[in-house]
């Protein structure tokens, strides 16, 4: 059934907290506690839910109002979800998170949010492979930003932050293009995106991800056993997802 198909992509969405956690901890030395973790868990399950119920609204002003009640929502929870249980519950998760962080941690992250639907909309309306391949390393950039806000403060002011906070980007620029690469097919034939599947598109695609890729590989502090693991779950993550 579809609802498993969606539930078990979340759990992978969800068991994705683990590699960042191990990633943030090999590059900077510094533990990462339960309590981000379980926030990483949350903010994770959440992400899943939200993008399925995006992808699935196929009218561009209807997409846009929805946009425009996810940013009312998280900065002073005015819009109404309950018609769609699920996502009223992962919206209310999300604003659950926002409460436990500063004000200025809170504001980067509805900033970043906000950047992320932009993104998100541009490159469902982009038709030039080129263009969608930046848009979409684009959209992992920032989508890593939203887990910088729940590390300790320790962790800013680490002499490592810098290059922690460079290889999330990274990570999410990879994992985001590796993702757009294989779903092409099923995301065109849908209409979740207006490229066409050629080979040269793909091969568009392909270059993106080996832009990022061979920095990930050579950071020495990385294990190259973890980088595969990751590698593998986006292919689960990937395979696991609901059929379009």
């Amino acid at each position: 059934m579809e609802s498993d198909a969606l539930e078990i992509s979340r759990q992978r969405y969800v068991d994705g907290s683990r590699g960042l956690q191990r990633f943030a901890e090999q590059i900077t030395g510094l533990e990462v506690p339960t309590e981000t973790i379980e926030k990483w868990r949350t903010l994770l399950s959440s992400m899943r839910i939200i993008d399925d119920r995006l992808d699935r609204i196929e009218n561009v002003e209807e997409r846009k109002r929805v946009y425009s009640h996810i940013k009312s929502f998280l900065q002073d929870g005015a819009a109404d979800f309950s018609a769609d249980p699920p996502l009223a519950a992962a919206m209310s998760d999300v604003r659950g998170l926002l409460e436990t962080i500063s004000d200025d941690k809170r504001a980067f992250f509805i900033r970043t949010v906000e950047m992320i639907l932009k993104t998100t909309e541009d490159i469902k309306l982009e038709e030039k492979a080129g263009s969608f391949a930046k848009l979409t390393r684009l959209e992992g950039q920032l989508t890593s930003k939203l887990f910088l806000p729940f590390l300790p403060d320790e962790y800013t002011a680490s002499d490592k932050h810098p290059q922690l906070v460079n290889f999330f980007a990274r990570l999410g620029r990879v994992g985001n293009s590796i993702d757009s690469l294989f779903d092409l097919p099923a995301d065109y034939q849908s209409g979740q995106t207006r490229v066409r599947p050629t080979l040269l598109n793909r091969a568009v695609l392909l270059g993106a991800v080996l832009t990022d890729a061979p920095s990930l590989v050579k950071n020495a502090n990385i294990s190259k056993e973890l980088l595969s693991k990751f590698v593998r779950s986006v292919r689960d993550t990937m395979r696991d997802r609901p059929k379009k």
